[in-house]
């Protein structure tokens, strides 16, 4: 998959012509994954390519920074995701106050049709886009044929009765509601990161654990958890600080098998207060004496298996573990390791 940062970087002539999802794809849950599977098949079809114009940066975040929401994709998760269905190329746009104020057709004109010549345009039912959220699918049906583009719209999906949308989402997953989360995504619930170095306290207990910095990050209450982890190798362009002009791809070299293990997520009341600490995932997989430092992490999490709480010393909180690991593992057994696209 072929990322830029900046559509005058895209040169439309030397390409075959662009079969476009559009949208913020927080997640890339079914909803997302409907539109994009129908860009791959119609692209196909065409003779065309498969693409995606998306954000680097949340627009709630930029226009609103005291409602920025938490996202439940990274921009690492979201290409390694975008590549594994099939996009050919991704327009990863930083979203500025500058570009907010481009009007929903002038959007169109200037930068779908004068910019990226696309073929084809596909949005969600409830796709906004331009100033003020102007444009919505009625405004882009009209706009594809003044301007010689087809456009789709898809219907929305639906999850226990009500549609799937990334806000959702955010309230199950911030809820613990992770199987209802898992049916709207269409696998479970993951996050992604780099391994840093822990205060070594797991080793000392007997069970060596991989920390995981997760502030700022989306995740579920503070707890126990059964969990899958993956090592992922990523082309350094899309974990660089500030998002690169663009890369060639492919966004993800290598990925490792799925193995068990289980997650604290908390504070660590029994050894720090609690009242001051920040929350760290701490991972310890079964039956691995693999060092993870400073490597790339995938871990699916499945719902809970207690709450995290304060234990009396040391030792009762070696007991407790045994039991979490145990518990883990009859769990685990029960969920078969994930199949799919994004499992390549």
């Amino acid at each position: 998959m072929q990322i830029y940062t900046r559509v005058d970087a895209f040169v439309p002539a030397a390409a075959k012509p662009l079969v476009l999802g559009l949208g913020n794809f927080d997640g890339l849950h079914l909803g997302h994954q409907a539109i994009l599977k129908r860009a791959v098949e119609k692209a196909k079809q065409s003779g065309g390519v498969p693409a995606v114009f998306t954000f680097y940066d949340h627009p709630q975040g930029i226009l609103h920074p005291e409602g920025r929401p938490k996202l439940i994709t990274s921009v690492e998760q979201k290409l390694v995701r975008l590549e594994a269905l099939g996009i050919g190329v991704c327009f990863l746009i930083p979203f500025t106050k500058e570009f907010s104020q481009l009007k929903a057709r002038r959007f169109v004109e200037l930068v779908l049709v004068r910019q990226l010549r696309v073929a084809g345009v596909l949005l969600g039912h409830d796709a906004r886009f331009g100033n003020g959220r102007e444009g919505d699918p009625a405004l882009m049906r009209q706009l594809a044929s003044e301007f010689g583009f087809s456009f789709e719209m898809a219907e929305p999906v639906t999850s226990a009765g009500e549609t799937v949308s990334s806000s959702r989402i955010r309230k199950l997953i911030a809820s613990g509601l992770l199987e209802e989360a898992q049916a709207c995504l269409g696998r479970p619930f993951s996050i992604m990161g780099k391994i840093v170095a822990g205060s070594g306290r797991g080793k000392s207990l007997g069970f060596p654990t991989a920390n995981l910095a997760v502030s700022g990050c989306l995740m579920p209450p503070e707890a126990v958890y059964p969990v899958r982890v993956r090592t992922l190798e990523l082309d350094p362009g899309c974990t660089a600080a500030e998002p690169p002009r663009g890369f060639p791809g492919p966004v993800l070299r290598q990925a490792g098998p799925w193995k068990d293990a289980v997650m604290n997520f908390g504070k660590r009341p029994t050894f720090e207060d609690a009242r001051h600490a920040l929350p760290v995932a701490e991972i310890f997989v079964f039956d691995s004496s693999e060092d993870y430092r400073d490597r790339t992490l995938e871990i699916l999490i499945y719902p809970k298996i207690r709450d995290e709480r304060c234990f009396s010393s040391g030792e009762a909180l070696k007991s407790q573990i045994r039991a979490d690991v145990e518990e883990a593992k009859v769990r685990l057994h029960s969920q078969p390791a994930p199949e799919g696209p994004f499992e390549k």
